[in-house]
């Protein structure tokens, strides 16, 4: 639809689309987000050897937050007091909120004892996550590089895929899948839609919805082996 009303803004006859796009619009299927199984999160996180990496991921995956938001943390985006991420644009760094919905994050307190510890031995940087495993404090762009040659170092490649086959980097690792885990978690913890959809940064409850699923499969067979069916 959104296709068909920048056509007519240029001009173009619904006689002109219909030889160029057919009378129907096209169908995809509608797939689930991926999401890991809480084994596969152990041994990842388990592999993890710098305090860096498991801070990193373990914001990922606790605050649901997208890669450009993540690399744009600074300390002073954390009330301590209160245990809250304060999700915001960074004008310094050229780096905008998607659909400008600033927002907060509450803070397990185990993460940000964690986040306190590590703060004290970075006094002087700006950023949570900088380049070079923190090294350099600057906005880090290759979080995924290093996803990758985390999960292909610790020996957690699939060895099926295609990346996996063509550059030992493997296609089921990829950062919006930790979003998907925290956004899926809440639901499955009972947390209404609404509010998973204000703490995700989502513009509306559609997108939300699309991550209510069942538990995992060992939880789902179990339910389903406990059943009497005769």
């Amino acid at each position: 639809m959104n296709l068909h009303a920048f056509s007519i803004s240029l001009g173009f006859r619904d006689e002109q689309l219909k030889k160029i796009a057919g009378d129907k619009p096209p169908r995809f299927e509608k797939t689930l987000p991926d999401i890991d199984e809480p084994d596969e999160l152990a041994a990842f996180f388990k592999s993890l050897e710098s305090e860096y990496d498991r801070l990193l991921f373990g914001v990922l995956l606790e605050t649901g937050l997208r890669e450009r938001e993540a690399m744009h943390l600074e300390w002073s985006d954390i009330s301590w007091t209160h245990r809250l991420l304060q999700v915001r644009s960074k004008p310094r760094y050229d780096h905008k909120i998607k659909d400008s919905e600033e927002r907060e994050v509450p803070l397990t307190k185990a993460l940000i004892r964690k986040l306190e510890h590590y703060r004290k031995q970075h006094a002087e940087d700006r950023l949570f996550f900088g380049k070079l495993g923190g090294t350099v404090d600057e906005p880090d762009g290759h979080v995924l590089r290093r996803l990758k040659g985390l999960v292909r170092d610790a020996g957690l490649n699939c060895g099926i895929c295609a990346t996996c086959v063509s550059s030992k980097e493997c296609e089921d690792w990829f950062l919006h899948k930790f979003r998907a885990n925290y956004i899926t978690t809440l639901l499955r913890n009972g947390m209404d839609l609404r509010s998973v959809m204000v703490l995700s940064g989502h513009s509306d409850i559609e997108s939300v919805m699309r991550y209510l699923r069942p538990a995992g499969t060992k939880e789902m067979q179990a339910k389903v082996d406990a059943i009497k069916w005769r």
